[in-house]
């Protein structure tokens, strides 16, 4: 607008962090409530102190090496207001986004010293203290080997960076420890010592992440259920089916994780992240029953799966709804996809459900970028149940999508809806009493 910057100011802006041995990296607008929180803390003064979420005993003792790729995938994941400048009217007008300050620090303590009561002592005094927006670490990550195999470990997040990524501390702190499983490449038992008892829901920006539909109950059976992508409204009547007889923990938002990806994560980071999550919400030693989920929502259950038989020494059955599980294609095959692109007949049968074409088109840009990206899918032994619909496929697809099944799931039953499509079979109440059923009959190990 008006207040364009001369190069005389970018001259004084350029002095300023040269003199502080850092470099500028890029311009950019402020959002509405960084404009906010800065016009009111100024430009080198105070916020509140670190976020600090829990603190954490992980069963996996990080190297420095892995602790530093973690941060590096970190600081290139998001962008955090650093220094803005030019205030006006309680606003700042203009930010500088500077090289982001991030730190993992290893403690070591004589073997007399609790571990967790020295964290916590750390805590509170990073939360009283109250932090620079110019100065201060962005993140900080404490951490102190185990006897075992383990460590204890502090996330302390800096105000901002919540501001700017929309992430609450908690989710950050899952996305540290799920970029850890994938560095580590093991899936491992987190412990929160400050938590005394599962949590229910986790939200972000008021929507619901995660959550369980019932008070835990350690003598029921558990399951998980991602919901796929576009069928929200389709799925509630396996809800209510499921939702008295067991512990069941929905994953709601994988429409919305799609915004909520940082730049180049991909189906294992997704997957890594559920599983963070879901140690926050059943602690070990409980088992997880089943894995169940709907077309993308059952690649994820898959995946999740795999990683809970690694991770949790138990191996849950899967029930794959209209499933695929592919690898990953590689980068040649992204593209983007627009309404036009859509196939007449699948646009025949949007119509015929009241789907939107707009949230197809969302859907398949959401696959092409999770598909062409890194995306493990582990060889499985346990029992998978993979039911396909018929209709609306070719007889080339439908056994294409069987050998790829078959080829990581070894124990694999596949079972056929020729009348169904992949609407109807997800819209079906009737699949609410057919899934009770396996369910039933798993837990009794009756014949299917």
């Amino acid at each position: 607008g008006e207040n364009v910057w001369t190069g005389e100011k970018f001259e004084d802006i350029w002095q300023h962090f040269a003199g502080r041995g850092e470099r500028m990296e890029r311009i950019r607008a402020l959002t509405e409530t960084e404009a906010e929180i800065v016009g009111q803390t100024g430009r080198h003064e105070v916020t509140d102190g670190y976020e600090c979420p829990g603190i954490y005993h992980v069963w996996h003792k990080p190297t420095r090496d892995q602790l530093s790729k973690v941060l590096e995938r970190l600081n290139t994941r998001f962008e955090v207001l650093h220094t803005a400048f030019e205030l006006s009217d309680d606003k700042a007008m203009r930010a500088i986004v500077t090289d982001k300050v991030l730190r993992a620090e290893m403690i070591s303590l004589s073997r007399d010293k609790d571990p967790a009561e020295y964290l916590k002592k750390l805590r509170e005094e990073l939360q009283s203290t109250k932090v620079s927006l110019l100065d201060d670490d962005l993140l900080k990550i404490c951490w102190v080997p185990g006897r075992e195999d383990d460590c204890y470990m502090l996330i302390a997040v800096h105000p901002m960076v919540s501001i700017s990524t929309e992430l609450s501390d908690l989710l950050l702190a899952a996305k540290c420890l799920a970029y850890l499983a994938e560095e580590a490449d093991t899936n491992f038992r987190i412990d929160n010592l400050l938590q005394d008892k599962p949590l229910r829901e986790i939200y972000r920006n008021g929507i619901r992440v995660c959550g369980l539909e019932n008070e835990f109950d350690s003598d029921k059976r558990t399951l998980i259920f991602p919901w796929g992508i576009i069928l929200h409204k389709s799925v509630v009547y396996l809800i209510d089916a499921w939702k008295d007889n067991y512990n069941l923990i929905m994953y709601d938002t994988i429409n919305f994780h799609f915004h909520e990806l940082f730049e180049g994560e991909t189906y294992d980071d997704v997957v890594n992240y559920y599983m963070t999550l879901l140690e926050f919400m059943v602690p070990q030693p409980n088992k997880i029953f089943a894995c169940i989920g709907f077309s993308f929502g059952g690649e994820v259950a898959y995946g999740m799966a795999t990683r809970i038989e690694r991770g949790r020494d138990c191996q849950p059955f899967i029930i794959l709804g209209d499933s695929d599980l592919i690898p990953s294609l590689g980068n040649n095959f992204e593209r983007e996809t627009r309404k036009e692109d859509l196939d007449p007949l699948l646009v025949e049968s949007l119509n015929l459900h009241g789907i939107p074409q707009e949230s197809m088109v969302f859907a398949y840009n959401m696959l092409g970028y999770l598909n062409v990206r890194k995306k493990t899918i582990y060889p499985y032994e346990g029992k998978t149940y993979l039911w396909i619909a018929v209709r609306n496929n070719t007889p080339q697809t439908i056994e294409m999508r069987k050998q790829l099944a078959a080829a990581v799931a070894h124990n694999l039953k596949i079972i056929e809806f020729p009348d169904k499509d992949h609407f109807t079979l997800i819209e079906d109440p009737e699949m609410g009493r057919i899934s009770s059923e396996l369910l039933e009959k798993l837990a009794e190990g009756r014949k299917i």
